[in-house]
């Protein structure tokens, strides 16, 4: 089974679960926590890329796989990245599908005029990121 159903599976889970167990859902809902870590370790191990769907407004590529890890560009919708490894370590994100995802994807985008590496949310990728753990 590949990580997408994986990751959505385990996602319905823990929302039944929430639903049976209201002290549930304050842990399910909980953001990230302030010390999320912005520096995770990552190597090119996939030979792959993906494309950016559902952002209208530009997708933020981070310095780390956390909504609170700043800025490194924002890239645009149907720009095309290169992937290297994906993280289970992540925030979860709703993306273009509907569906939630937590893991994200460390890449290498181009414009043209130079290389830009950074996490992307995969839920925001078409083919939702990397097949290769980091």
């Amino acid at each position: 089974m590949d990580r997408y159903w994986t990751s959505r599976t385990r996602h319905l889970a823990v929302a039944a679960i929430a639903a049976l167990v209201p002290s549930l859902v304050v842990v399910g809902a909980t953001a990230s926590p302030a010390s999320a870590s912005c520096t995770h370790t990552h190597s090119n191990k996939d030979s792959g890329n993906d494309i950016i769907k559902g952002a209208t407004s530009g997708l933020t590529l981070r310095p780390g796989p956390h909504r609170s890890c700043g800025s490194v560009k924002v890239l645009p919708n149907n720009g095309g990245v290169d992937l290297w490894c994906y993280t289970y370590d992540g925030d979860e994100v709703t993306g273009w599908d509907g569906g939630s995802m937590s893991t994200w994807s460390f890449v290498r985008y181009n414009n043209g005029s130079g290389d830009y590496y950074g996490w992307l949310a995969d839920a925001f990728l078409a083919a939702h990121g990397s097949t290769k753990q980091c």
